[in-house]
């Protein structure tokens, strides 16, 4: 009853993988071709950070030189101020950027802090009269978030690693800790 085309035709074997010499050049041409995109990410920053100092400089020139001369509005102030933390962050960006060529790693302090300084930027430039209640709230619960994640990396830090067998006793198993 079973026809040739019924039965099943024996499976070919999968084809050999590339050995690993293969695997490692081509690991390492890919490694080299990423490192090299992130030291142009490096200059593209530079750049960034020079443009905005000369954009700051600008800005305080042309708001001390406005009238009334040598004072500063609020709305001016607030403007240069927002302008002055861009650039810090850009510069945190930056180090974040040359930590990872130099160490091949992000470090998550570096990285939360930026991400921590970006949000009070967002925060001492913000006009709370344009915005809903609930937005301020979920900003402060943002803030709030971020701060407790760059606490618990600070203190990981410092600890070695042994934050949670610290902060969370009898959750986290003890077996390694002999302190």
């Amino acid at each position: 009853m079973a026809t040739e085309t019924d039965q099943k035709k024996p499976a070919l074997p999968p084809p050999d993988p590339p050995n690993n010499d293969q695997q490692d050049a081509l690991m390492e041409t890919l490694h080299r071709c990423i490192h090299f995109a992130v030291k142009i990410l490096a200059v593209m920053m530079t750049f960034v950070i020079f443009f905005g100092v000369l954009d700051v400089m600008l800005m305080f020139w042309d708001e001390l030189l406005s009238p009334p001369h040598m004072i500063f509005k609020i709305s001016g102030f607030m403007e240069l101020f927002g302008a002055f933390l861009a650039v810090l962050i850009a510069i945190e960006i930056f180090v974040n950027i040359t930590v990872y060529l130099r160490e091949e790693v992000f470090h998550a302090k570096i990285v939360v802090g930026t991400a921590l300084m970006a949000i009070a930027r967002k925060i001492i430039i913000l006009d709370a009269s344009d915005y809903s209640p609930m937005f301020i709230f979920s900003m402060a619960a943002l803030v709030v978030a971020v701060g407790i994640v760059y606490f618990l990396v600070s203190v990981g830090d410092k600890y070695s690693g042994h934050v949670w067998r610290r902060l969370l006793p009898g959750v986290v198993s003890t077996k390694e800790d002999t302190s």
